[in-house]
């Protein structure tokens, strides 16, 4: 499989910005919670214009809302969070986060060539006067794709 040859298998973990989709309401907007993996050389100025841009793109916004609010003249949204750097855009119920992680891997479900788990380790959170807010933590998440499948297959037999 393509996690093999790109160095993302069990063996090997990466380190990178994760961009996630994150609140109360993530986890029911039937979307993959992770948005985007961008190499872990980019600097925060360039994560803080990419966020709005994938927010805009991602969320589901009416014409008129991505016309009113996709271009702030100031963007209230954009925070930027702990010395270890964590940049969140928009706020609950649903915003999307980006912040770097080590450790990042991905493995095939064995029963399921559709279904794929990634694994990373989130840095520990500090305050800015080194306090630490949050440990080094281990995460992981899975995604099928065969929900998104099948729905195409729906929609072709139906206009077809």
């Amino acid at each position: 499989m393509i996690w093999h040859s790109i160095g993302l298998t069990k063996s090997k973990g990466k380190r990178a910005w994760l961009i996630t989709w994150e609140g109360d309401h993530a986890e029911y907007n039937g979307r993959c919670k992770i948005v985007a993996v961008l190499p872990p050389q980019c600097q925060s100025k360039s994560i803080k214009l990419v966020l709005p841009v994938l927010y805009c793109s991602e969320y589901p916004h009416t014409l008129e809302a991505k016309l009113l609010y996709c271009i702030p003249q100031k963007d209230p949204w954009l925070i930027e969070r702990y010395k270890n750097l964590e940049i969140t855009y928009a706020h609950e119920p649903e915003f999307l986060m980006a912040r770097k992680v080590k450790n990042l891997r991905c493995e095939e479900n064995k029963q399921d060539d559709n279904e794929v788990t990634m694994f990373w380790t989130e840095f520990p959170r500090c305050s800015n006067d080194d306090k630490e807010i949050r440990a080094e933590e281990d995460r992981q998440y899975t995604w099928s794709i065969g929900p998104a499948l099948e729905a195409k297959r729906k929609r072709r037999a139906s206009a077809g």
